[in-house]
């Protein structure tokens, strides 16, 4: 399972264009305000980003459709 973990990480570290997360980054870090959106099961992973990005002081909501 750890293994797993390990490797899943770096699958992701090799997919992503660091171009393009710098790009996210730059986005939210000038937002005003972040609007999360989950349909179904995804509801309680958009409440959850919601609620750590107001931790971190962003005025967050999360909206979801069961």
């Amino acid at each position: 399972m750890f293994y797993g973990n390990i490797k899943s990480l770096g699958d992701t570290l090799n997919l992503l264009d660091r171009e393009e997360l710098l790009e996210a980054v730059d986005a939210i870090a000038g937002s005003n305000r972040l609007l999360f959106f989950g349909l179904g099961s995804s509801g309680s992973l958009a409440r959850d980003a919601a609620m750590r990005f107001s931790f971190l002081g962003y005025k967050a909501q999360a909206f979801s459709d069961p």
